[in-house]
């Protein structure tokens, strides 16, 4: 049947599992997965928390390079920075 051993679902209703849970409930899930039986909502988390997702590489995005790099800031903030550091202020 195409069962290992200590499966208790079929690849088929793994699928309809995951299919029916991205729709709905993790336990409407359990339930319209199986005809006779129902899976708990905990087994349908575990098997939806165990999928593997391959990691999508960036594709030849090169970073733009400058020559210069010109900062604009407030005297406000530059001179607080370091406030407790240099002591000048209450």
């Amino acid at each position: 049947m195409g069962v290992e051993s200590h499966e208790r679902l079929t690849e088929g209703a793994e699928a309809k599992l995951l299919e029916e849970a991205v729709q709905t409930s993790y336990r409407k899930a359990g339930e319209e997965t199986s005809l006779t039986d129902q899976v708990s909502k905990q087994t349908v988390k575990n098997k939806l928390h165990k999928l593997a997702f391959p990691q999508q590489k960036e594709i030849g995005r090169k970073k733009k390079e400058v020559e210069y790099l010109y900062i604009d800031a407030d005297e406000d903030h530059v001179s607080l920075q370091f406030k407790e550091k240099q002591g000048r202020f209450p």
